[in-house]
């Protein structure tokens, strides 16, 4: 047990320095009172060999009541008479005078019988008076205060903890002379009282004299106990005299501080119980700067009636009050708690000059604003629960439930009893709770921003509309709100996780990591609220038991522990009532215990190991009705099951090694009502009963064909999960519901719902499935964020759902609820889509469930085609935008006229040998640059006909290697392969997958491949972009090693010459040249964005902002760039500052191309407007971030850079305007 180790180690360093102890150097032993300083001396000096050291000749001066001079003199007195009856040198006479009787003393010790001699001043508080005892003799002191002794060469023992859990509740067990568990509000009382050893001691002697009551009378002795002890008051018995220690507590204080240090102690008694006081907080409380403070709390720290700890992540002091101490100072200033909590308000009103907004995040402030508020009766400042730049910083700092709980709590206050606010605050709280989450979990959004979805006749959208007009950040308008709820949450963790479940409720998240170590997270707190340690590797397996107290852990160091909850975290409910104090181990991010020996860490109950000294336990399961029998599951890599008694920790029986692992165990009741274990090994599955007597009987095997990864039972229903399949037993029968034939997608993880009916499984290509065992039939199969390393699913009884856990790679976890058959479903694949803007008015054209195109202004459907035979693979406006073109899964491809309704088809579909080419790619441009969507805005003709109609040009691509181009009448067919296309208006640029460059002249279809002495090997490209503005071309590729080449093309795309290469060592998944092409970007698989400045040497530079994928890049139309990126979020920047530097000359063009480039690249972009936005807090270049409800697959902005438009793996449109200053 880790505390009594320390309490050992205690004891033997005080014995190791009272044997080294000489009378020229004291020892002094400080701590906070009540902490064992004097049983601690006592324990030593009781031993044997110290005893002989002092040749048996100690005296105990208890110096608590001897605070000056004027009292010191019986102390001494006491002593003198003590020391000298062991000497022959006897006296009846009393000294008056203190210095003589001090000679005395001296002379006194210096007898040979006595040289050796201790003297111990105990509870020594004055320093004056330890002159008086400076007699020539070893000496310790127990004190308070730790530089009791400032102007003397002293040794230092801190004793700075109080009992452990486990010694707390074994306290109790003997005070109850009982050997069994207590029950939970036991572990309850031990945290309240923090572990206080004199508390403690006081508790046990009260159910000492009470244990009759105590077994008989179920937790109504504990609840009387925890309620007197919640009102500090610790008088448990009225009748007792002995145990006021509340005056004891208040003398204590008394004798320690005087003058102003004591009025600031008395100012610590706004905190509550348990907080973490940082140094800011006092700052603002007492107007003093940060070394003032710190003076202050060092001088209560050496009286120990405060706590300090430095704390590495905050990277400052924080101080602890323990809770005997903060009712006492409470008490003693309830007729000032008005008063003293006004004092904080008005530091700060102070600092922010009113605008709560500006809050400090400290770590306290923001968590406890509204406590102090109400206590200062300042009800008037609670509109600031209206101000959503206050609820954003707050929701950062500690999480949208703290907030819904505030106002709830703080509701009468907030709304003043009028109507029209309860309305309002209605708005916010249901605002809050569906957006809160992504605040937390997305650093750089704006909660201004997530109001501007909400409807528009809404107080909150108004509130949001007036901020945000009034700011000069970055924010847009949706031109519909957005109904869908969002239903997903991410949390974002520092540390490697490798297994995640839920406890008893969707908001308390157990993680195990790579590191070995096993956390419990509250909600959308980024601290864990436990710490429980013990393993030495990788956590494989989190178990929760079906009461949901305990949980077993697998890890990779081959063992497998028991563990219990602490009765603390459970205490951290979601009652919004105000009734139950909620810990600020929830509130405040990087709380710390200072106070019980524990330090937050809780220990395993029992360790359980395989036999063999070459066998690791791989596997664990709880029997199916733990804890009433106390028994446990394991399986190792050798194939033996054992089923222990994990009450003691033996084994009561096996199944003895079957020379394969057994990675899937589990205790269940079958539908004989007989108890049973099935487990796997390799493609079989094993059954055994197991009796009454705890004797093993074999049942069945069942044969699954493919390794068993996981095994579900549910209704009478065997499940099992392969690494390709997943598989339904009943009846002994099996039936293979689905399976995977693609080798590079293997099943990881998988979980079931706790009715049975969802099997959700994660797989090596960061996808997720849920097959709906029911209907028999894929419910839906979504991106993952990340590799979904563990999943787990709970039942929301309040929300009638399953919540899904995604324990992911990227130390994120992801909580979604499970929506059966929604209208609109996340996909896999980007949706099947294209956008046209005619001004600021965007035409879409989506594909829906029925395999139908339909067409979109802004958010109101214009038309549809008819349904085709054959899947649509990809779809495209033609330059007007009065027609749309897409492309069927057989190679056929069709235009559609959307006013008209009419289609033809332009290309008939292609086989070969009776197979169909789909066409992947599809484009429709004007090589003029003249076909725009003003010269057709009164609408297409009625006919169709080709002949008189322009299209443009048409591009498509067609299987592995057919590139078609349809310009007019004339019609080309080349042999390119997979090819990325870029168009210079009569000239295609095509970059194949192995790098090969080509350009086509649509006008006459002839093809030229460009020579690259550079690139001769074979090599595998990521993605290119071209530059038609200086004929730059940049192909970032794998060989195997990742490059980004960056070529000049010649005037005529006849030639190319290589700039340079850059060496990435990274995926590249998206490039763009800005408009001018001084500045080249590529966003990375891994989220990074880096920007390489061509006119400045390649001056490199990174912007880090998103977790996932940069799929898309966009630069704004004018030399002013402006970027746009696409990942989890969809980001907007400013890259003015990094464009500085000499022009890129790059090589003259032809007077044509510079003409044709002005007509079709001149927009009227309002520069003003974007070079005015001020960049996120925090950041550099960041104007605006935003998440949107599914992830986002495309982005598409106006014209004019003022709207754009995006679609989600939903196929849901988002249309967004920029908002403009008042």
């Amino acid at each position: 047990m880790l505390c009594v180790k320390d309490w050992m180690n205690l004891v033997e360093n005080v014995k190791r320095k009272l044997l080294e102890l000489t009378w020229e150097k004291k020892l002094v032993i400080h701590g906070m009172m009540g902490y064992g300083k004097s049983c601690l001396i006592n324990e030593v000096v009781h031993t044997n060999p110290v005893l002989k050291y002092f040749d048996h000749h100690v005296f105990w001066i208890n110096l608590g009541d001897c605070h000056s001079k004027e009292n010191v003199y019986q102390p001494m007195w006491r002593l003198y008479t003590a020391a000298s009856s062991v000497t022959e040198n006897k006296t009846s006479h009393c000294h008056v005078d203190i210095e003589r009787l001090k000679e005395s003393l001296i002379r006194l010790f210096m007898d040979e019988k006595l040289q050796n001699s201790l003297v111990i001043l105990d509870d020594a508080c004055s320093e004056d008076v330890l002159t008086y005892f400076d007699i020539r003799c070893k000496t310790v002191i127990t004190t308070q205060n730790r530089n009791i002794l400032r102007n003397e060469d002293a040794d230092f023992v801190a004793v700075n903890f109080g009992f452990s859990l486990e010694e707390s509740l074994d306290l109790f067990k003997t005070s109850l002379k009982i050997s069994t568990d207590l029950p939970v509000l036991a572990e309850e009382v031990h945290h309240i009282c923090q572990g206080h050893p004199m508390l403690i001691a006081l508790i046990g002697s009260y159910l000492n004299e009470n244990s009759d009551m105590a077994k008989g009378s179920g937790n109504d002795l504990w609840v009387y106990i925890k309620t007197m002890l919640r009102r500090g008051n610790y008088r448990l018995n009225e009748f007792n005299t002995d145990s006021n220690i509340s005056e004891i507590v208040r003398k204590c204080i008394e004798k320690l501080l005087t003058g102003n240090l004591k009025t600031l102690y008395h100012d610590l008694a706004i905190f509550s119980q348990d907080v973490n006081i940082p140094p800011a907080v006092l700052e603002v409380l007492w107007n003093k700067s940060s070394h003032e403070v710190r003076n202050v709390m060092n001088k209560l720290a050496e009286k120990s009636l405060v706590v300090p700890f430095y704390h590495d992540n905050l990277q400052t002091y924080i101080y602890g009050i323990h809770e005997l101490l903060l009712n006492s100072l409470r008490e003693q200033t309830k007729e000032q708690t008005v008063a003293l909590h006004r004092k904080l308000i008005s530091g700060y009103d102070r600092i922010t000059g009113g605008d709560y907004s500006k809050l400090p995040d400290d770590n306290y402030t923001l968590q406890f604003i509204g406590y102090h508020m109400s206590q200062a009766e300042e009800f008037d400042k609670f509109d600031v629960y209206f101000n959503l730049k206050f609820l954003e910083a707050k929701i950062r700092a500690v999480g949208k439930e703290d907030v819904l709980r505030d106002m709830e709590k703080y509701g009468k206050y907030i709304t003043k009893n009028n109507n029209l606010l309860e309305e309002k605050l209605e708005q916010y709280k249901d605002f809050v709770s569906r957006c809160g989450c992504h605040l937390y979990s997305y650093e750089k959004t704006d909660i201004l921003q997530y109001a501007l979805r909400e409807s528009r006749d809404t107080m909150l959208f108004k509130d949001a509309l007036e901020a945000a007009k009034g700011s000069r950040q970055l924010y847009f308008q949706l031109q519909k709100p957005v109904d869908e709820p969002d239903h997903s949450q991410i949390m974002k963790i520092k540390d490697n996780i490798s297994s995640a479940c839920f406890v008893d409720s969707p908001h308390h998240i157990l993680i195990g990591t790579t590191e070995g170590k096993i956390k419990l997270f509250y909600e959308q707190s980024p601290k864990e609220i436990s710490a429980f340690v013990g393993h030495q590797k990788a956590i494989k397996t989190l178990v929760v038991s079906p009461d949901k107290r305990y949980f077993l852990s697998v890890s990779d160091d081959g063992v497998v522990f028991l563990w219990k909850f602490s009765a603390d975290s459970s205490r951290n409910s979601m009652d919004f009532s105000g009734q139950c104090p909620v810990s600020p181990k929830t509130k405040q991010p990087y709380w710390q215990d200072m106070h019980t020996a524990d330090k937050g860490q809780i220990l395993p109950r029992k360790k359980f190991q395989a036999f063999d000294l070459d066998d690791v336990l791989v596997s664990a399961a709880f029997c199916y009705d733990f804890p009433d029998q106390f028994i446990i599951l394991t399986g190792s890599s050798k194939g033996n099951v054992v089923v222990w008694d994990a009450l003691n920790g033996t084994p009561i029986c096996n199944t003895g090694n079957r020379g394969m692992a057994a990675p899937c165990v589990m205790y269940v009741q079958d539908r004989d009502e007989r108890d049973a274990i099935i487990f796997s090994c390799d493609d079989s599955i094993f059954k055994y009963h197991i009796n009454s007597e705890g004797k093993l009987s074999y049942a069945e095997t069942l044969f699954n064909k493919d390794t068993c990864c996981s095994i579900f039972y549910a209704e009478e229903e065997l499940v099992t999960v392969s690494d390709r399949s997943i598989t339904v037993w009943k009846n002994h029968k099996s039936d293979k519901v689905l399976e995977n034939f693609d080798d590079t997608k293997k099943n990881i993880s998988s979980t079931i719902t706790s009715d049975g009916q969802y099997v959700v499984v994660s797989t090596s290509q960061s996808t997720v499935y849920i097959w709906d065992l029911e209907e028999k039939k894929l419910l839906m199969e979504f991106e993952n964020r990340g590799l979904a390393k563990s999943l787990d699913t709970f039942y929301d009884e309040d929300k009638s759902v399953h919540v899904l856990l995604i324990g992911s790679d990227r130390n994120t976890l992801q909580l979604c609820h499970i929506q059966p058959y929604n209208d609109r479903e996340p996909q896999v694949d980007a949706p099947v889509f294209a956008s046209h803007w005619k001004r600021k008015s965007p035409l879409t054209a989506i594909r829906n469930a029925e395999n139908r195109i339909q067409i979109f202004s802004g958010y109101v459907q214009v038309s549809e085609t008819e349904q085709p035979n054959t899947l649509v693979t990809c779809v495209c406006f033609s330059p007007c935008g009065n027609n749309i073109v897409y492309g069927l899964i057989n190679g056929e491809i069709r235009m559609f006229n959307i006013k008209t309704k009419k289609e033809v088809t332009i290309e008939e579909p292609l086989t070969t040998n009776g197979q169909k080419h789909p066409v992947n790619y599809l484009h429709c441009y004007d090589p003029s640059g003249l076909l725009t969507a003003r010269s057709y805005s009164n609408g297409s003709t009625d006919s169709l006909d080709l002949k008189d109609f322009k299209l443009g040009c048409i591009v498509s691509h067609t299987g592995n290697s057919l590139l078609r181009i349809r310009n007019e009448e004339k019609i080309f067919k080349l042999h390119v392969v997979n090819p990325l296309v870029f168009y210079a208006f009569t000239d295609l640029i095509l970059v194949d997958r192995h790098c090969g460059v080509s350009v086509c002249n649509v006008d006459t279809g002839r093809i030229n491949m460009l020579q690259n002495n550079h690139i001769l090997e074979e090599v595998m490209l990521d993605t290119a972009e071209f530059s038609v503005q200086k004929c730059l071309l940049a192909l970032s590729f794998e060989q195997p090693d990742k490059f980004l080449d960056i070529y000049a093309l010649s005037e005529s795309y006849d030639s190319m010459q290589l700039l340079k290469r850059l060496d990435l060592k990274r995926k590249v998944k998206s490039l763009r040249f800005s408009t001018d092409a001084s500045l080249l970007v590529a966003g990375f698989a891994s989220g990074d964005i880096s920007i390489w400045n061509l006119n400045e040497k390649y001056k490199h530079t990174t912007l880090d902002l998103h977790s996932g994928p940069v799929e898309i890049l966009y630069f704004s139309p004018n030399v002013e760039p402006i970027l746009v990126s696409l990942g989890e979020e969809i980001a907007w920047w400013n890259l003015k500052q990094l464009q500085k530097g000499k022009k890129f000359k790059g090589r003259p063009k032809s007077i044509d191309i510079i003409r044709k480039i002005s007509a079709v690249e001149s927009h009227p972009m309002n520069i003003a407007f974007w070079t005015e936005r001020q960049a996120v807090s925090g950041t550099d270049h960041l104007l605006s971030c935003i998440k949107l409800h599914g992830k986002a697959k495309y982005v598409s902005p106006s014209n004019d850079f003022s709207s754009f438009l995006t679609v989600d793996d939903t196929g849901k449109v988002y249309i967004m305007e920029t908002i403009l200053p008042d």
